[in-house]
């Protein structure tokens, strides 16, 4: 589907030269000291393989399930897989295309969520944006007791937790589904493509950075 989709491209639209991947895991909570960061899925049975769905070493059988509409429908795509992440990633780089890759946090926080909101009300906001993950309580901003906080958020992954097994990035790291694990995971992953021209760290963070 991609090679059709860059053959339209390079026709329809033949003077671009740079292309965002954009790759997104799950976030599970506006309180930046409560959220984890997942790679999802959206069901957890294919027709293919298990073994062609794997992201940061997670199969699909122990993959984050996205939540449902009533009618069991999932509310969001998942993950993109690594190996069609690389793949994506050498495609364009052959086409001579430069490469933005994207790492995205959708939040996953359907309604009747029963969380409590950093902001004030009843349960946290449907689906929010990324940019309101922050402290909580919110007195706790601007002071040391937002530290752990933010600690946990970001966690403990290091560079040296990813390497190569099966051609994609695994982790061998603390169980921890963290922002660092996220990030570094596709540096990881952009390296062994063999380098991309951009990549995305952080964006909209407004509430995290504040």
């Amino acid at each position: 589907d991609i090679e059709l989709a860059l053959d339209q491209l390079a026709t329809q639209l033949p003077h671009v030269k740079n292309v965002s991947i954009i790759t997104s895991w799950f976030g599970t909570d506006l309180r930046c000291g409560n959220c984890e960061i997942k790679p999802g899925v959206e069901t957890k049975t294919r027709i293919t393989p298990e073994a062609t769905w794997r992201v940061s070493g997670v199969t699909r059988g122990s993959a984050y399930l996205v939540s449902q509409t009533e009618d069991g429908r999932p509310n969001y795509g998942g993950t993109p897989s690594d190996t069609s992440i690389l793949q994506a990633i050498q495609s364009l780089k052959s086409r001579g295309y430069q490469v933005t890759l994207y790492p995205f946090i959708l939040m996953d926080v359907p309604s009747g969520n029963s969380l409590a909101d950093p902001y004030g009300g009843a349960e946290q906001e449907a689906f929010p944006w990324r940019g309101r993950i922050t402290c909580y309580p919110q007195s706790a901003e601007n002071t040391g007791a937002v530290n752990g906080q933010l600690n946990s958020f970001f966690g403990a992954a290091q560079s040296s937790d990813f390497s190569i097994e099966n051609s994609v990035p695994n982790y061998s790291g603390t169980d921890e589904f963290s922002y660092r694990r996220f990030i570094l995971h596709y540096a990881k992953l952009a390296q062994m493509a063999g380098g991309v021209d951009r990549f995305v760290i952080g964006s909209e963070m407004v509430g995290v950075t504040t």
